[in-house]
């Protein structure tokens, strides 16, 4: 235990303790894991940071929930495991002649140019628009 301005300041294992005061607590992760200079380093990195100076009990798991709540951090957080959708091929055309099978469709509320403001779109070879 240390007194610094009047004040009592308890240290463990050469760490300062905080106390159960769970408002402290989140001040001292914001510091070390949102601020613009930390960049939201992650759960191991914040722990080994906040735990160079700082020690509570459960201090490991109180990191991990607060960096799983994090938004920022779940926004852009790498997906280890993504899906692989079967791969299923494009059917070509059935019948090779022009004209033989055709697609339409319209482009509306376009800017009007000449009081005009739609497009019709016409397609042939296999209703392929590529």
């Amino acid at each position: 235990m240390e007194e610094t301005d009047g004040r009592r300041i308890v240290f463990y294992k050469g760490k300062n303790y905080i106390p159960k005061d769970l408002e402290l607590r989140r001040d001292i992760l914001r510091m070390f894991h949102d601020h613009e200079t930390a960049g939201h380093p992650g759960e191991l990195e914040t722990y080994n940071a906040v735990t160079a100076l700082y020690w509570w009990p459960g201090i490991r798991s109180f990191v991990k929930n607060y960096v799983k709540g994090c938004g920022t951090c779940q926004r852009f957080k790498i997906d280890r495991n993504p899906s692989h959708p079967s791969y299923k091929p494009v059917e070509g055309a059935g019948c090779t002649r022009p004209f033989a099978k055709i697609s339409m469709d319209l482009i509306t509320d376009l800017p009007p140019v000449d009081g005009y403001d739609s497009l019709l779109v016409v397609v042939d070879q296999g209703l392929s628009k590529g």
